[in-house]
């Protein structure tokens, strides 16, 4: 048998292992944890309270880790089992710039990322106006756009990438 915990994804619990085992003889309980394989879960164990941490970006179930008990002259050993619930991530941009190929053009590049898989839901609005440029995206999540623009001597443009996730309200 195994004792089982339930956390999200990216949560940290404290749990009281008072709720695990009690000694009937009233012996103080000393606990260890033990990886078993690669995990998603980060433990460790301070007195009487097991640390568990869910990795980014992790969820699933995970039996990797032993929870050692002893009263000093027996210990037993159980496999702890974390069910882990996933939970809605925002996407990411990074690596963004523009370039002016030529006059009339704006090239704006960027890297998208969503760790839920989610379908790229970006907008590129220009001196905030939606941008209706020709854009391409690798499987990598390498983006293109490319905008005829008409830039005027001595005026700043403003480039806004907004990522949306239906998860998440705008």
């Amino acid at each position: 048998a195994a004792w089982s915990v339930s956390m999200e994804e990216e949560e940290t619990l404290l749990i009281d292992l008072s709720a695990f085992a009690t000694d009937v003889d009233g012996d103080v309980l000393t606990w260890t944890v033990e990886p078993s394989g690669e995990s998603i879960v980060a433990a460790a164990v301070s007195g009487q309270e097991l640390l568990l941490s869910a990795l980014l970006d992790a969820w699933g179930m995970d039996e990797m880790w032993w929870l050692n008990v002893s009263d000093g002259t027996t210990t037993y050993a159980k496999l702890l089992n974390v069910s882990i619930e996933p939970m809605p991530d925002q996407p990411t941009i990074s690596n963004a710039s523009a370039t002016t190929p030529d006059a009339s053009t704006l090239r704006i590049a960027w890297n998208w990322y969503d760790a839920d898989g989610d379908s790229m839901d970006v907008e590129i609005q220009i001196n905030g106006v939606a941008s209706n440029g020709s854009r391409e995206c690798s499987e990598l999540g390498i983006c293109t756009e490319i905008v005829g623009i008409a830039f005027e001597p001595g005026s700043f443009v403003n480039i806004d990438i907004i990522a949306r996730d239906a998860e998440f309200p705008d």
